[in-house]
């Protein structure tokens, strides 16, 4: 379960005048296409409050280097991840796009066999707003991580071990106190963002 980021692509137009009939002036007017590849964290399109305020701060920090970037990545990570209110189909995985894409599609078949294995049968059951929804969270450590990741590219990445614990919303259909309420969220990070590499919520 060791597992984003959003690539965005610029492209300058290749732009062609007309020459008057002179060759040399229609090659100097050519402009080639360049592709420039922008790493960043991804807004979701349906976030709850908490969510949107994770998102807020984590882009604040990516933007001026604070080192409270990773707390905030590990952060909306499991937000959205433990929250099922602002889902609408099983394969909605939370934080699926945080995930190292090396591995994005093991744990997401990870996901899919355990925590969200029964969320049709719930959200059919109840409608999205009844389902859990995490609305605070606690950083209860931040330490450097024993972990390495081994493929390829990663031999100089930087890794921390993010504790959490979460606050859910009051339910009538849930006792909110069962829920996953502690776990600790592996990230690595080489030059660009912090990505997910784990999570271990098993003894939460």
């Amino acid at each position: 379960m060791k597992k984003m980021i959003k690539w965005m692509l610029a492209f300058a137009m290749v732009v062609g005048m007309a020459g008057c009939n002179k060759e040399k002036e229609e090659e100097e007017e050519v402009v080639e296409e360049e592709e420039v590849s922008v790493v960043t964290y991804r807004e979701l399109s349906n976030p709850t409050d908490l969510l949107a305020q994770i998102y807020t701060d984590l882009m604040e920090a990516y933007e001026s280097g604070s080192k409270d970037e990773v707390e905030l990545a590990a952060a909306y990570f499991a937000c959205d991840f433990f929250t099922w209110s602002n889902k609408s189909e099983r394969e909605d995985i939370g934080g699926i796009n945080l995930v190292l894409p090396d591995v994005r599609e093991d744990f997401a078949s990870y996901a899919l066999r355990d925590y969200y294995v029964n969320f049709a049968e719930l959200l059919e059951q109840n409608g999205a707003k009844k389902l859990p929804e995490v609305i605070d969270y606690k950083v209860v450590e931040n330490k450097a991580s024993d972990y390495i990741y081994e493929g390829a590219g990663y031999e100089n990445a930087t890794y921390k071990d993010i504790t959490l614990q979460l606050t859910y919303k009051d339910s009538k259909v849930f006792d909110v106190n069962e829920l996953k309420s502690e776990m600790t969220i592996t990230l690595l990070k080489t030059d660009t963002i912090w990505y997910v590499v784990g999570v271990d919520y098993e003894n939460a």
